[in-house]
């Protein structure tokens, strides 16, 4: 996991260790910038078996869609637009990250009346793999990643 930990560190992402989806460290610092190198390799040193998990907002200029396995046949065609990163979740749902937009907001993402997931905006945080359970189906990269899709 420390590998992984500090590669998106190496790429500008904030960066926590985490136990499940729960923080391992307080984490209201690290919402507007990551911690450095030398935290992420201290966190890893002190729990090498964490997970990794990562800021969403500002800090990695990422913003999240995760979709709950129940309601994949709800993921809107523009929401894959741009061909967005995507990780398969412990449980099934997918997370397909977008560039950050400051006029996102984190909270419920409902489609027709229904809650379909979340989006992890400014603030949020995101478990991402090699995490336990975790994985890539479409890599991720940090070159031209798509907007995300308003959500109504």
């Amino acid at each position: 996991m420390i590998s992984s930990a500090l590669r998106y560190a190496g790429l500008g992402l904030a960066v926590l260790p985490v136990s499940g989806k729960r923080p391992l460290v307080p984490w209201a610092e690290w919402r507007e910038v990551g911690a450095p190198v030398e935290q992420v390799r201290a966190w890893w040193d002190r729990w090498p078996w964490a997970g990794v998990a990562l800021v969403t907002g500002r800090a990695s200029g990422l913003d999240v869609v995760d979709v709950e396995f129940d309601h994949l046949d709800a993921i809107e065609p523009e929401w894959r637009r741009g061909d967005p990163p995507e990780s398969e979740t412990r449980r099934g749902g997918r997370h397909l990250f977008f560039e950050h937009d400051d006029e996102s907001c984190t909270g419920p993402l409902v489609v027709g009346g229904t809650k379909i997931g979340d989006v992890r905006a400014a603030g949020g945080i995101v478990v991402v793999p090699p995490s336990i359970g975790y994985a890539w189906l479409v890599p991720l990269r940090l070159r031209d990643l798509p907007l995300p899709p308003p959500v109504t």
